[in-house]
């Protein structure tokens, strides 16, 4: 820029992600186990989420497979062709005084300023519902 000029500098707009599914657990577990197991989910949300750059797309098949990994008594996810029941997408609106929320159906693919994050508005984000299978 020339002399004089006055660049603005805006941080990336924040996308924010919140997200429930049901896990399907191959055997009984006890209540620490499942507790153990569903914070080693979020954990893996979490950083998957939080490690995407600013432009870069949230794959959601990528986190499945990686969910997959965390424990063998993970039978399934979600239900059959939705592993995660509900995504939703939060973004600022036109006026940026508050965020909307809304439903997202599989990968979302970010505007080059923005960066998808875990949703801090929220304050549970990441829900799991539990299910046996016999």
């Amino acid at each position: 820029g020339a002399l004089g000029d006055i660049f603005y500098v805006m941080g990336p707009k924040e996308i924010g992600l919140a997200m429930r599914t049901t896990v399907h657990y191959s055997k009984k577990l006890t209540d620490e186990e499942l507790n153990d197991i569903e914070a080693e989910l979020e954990d893996v949300i979490t950083d998957h989420v939080n490690s995407l750059d600013i432009g870069e797309a949230f794959y959601l098949n990528k986190l499945v497979a990686n969910l997959f990994s965390v424990d063998e008594s993970i039978a399934n996810l979600g239900v059959t062709g939705k592993p995660i029941e509900e995504i939703y997408v939060y973004k600022e609106s036109r006026l940026e005084d508050n965020r909307v929320r809304q439903k997202l159906l599989g990968d979302y693919i970010p505007e080059s300023d923005e960066r998808v994050i875990i949703e801090p508005s929220v304050s549970n984000p990441i829900v799991f519902d539990r299910k046996f299978v016999a």
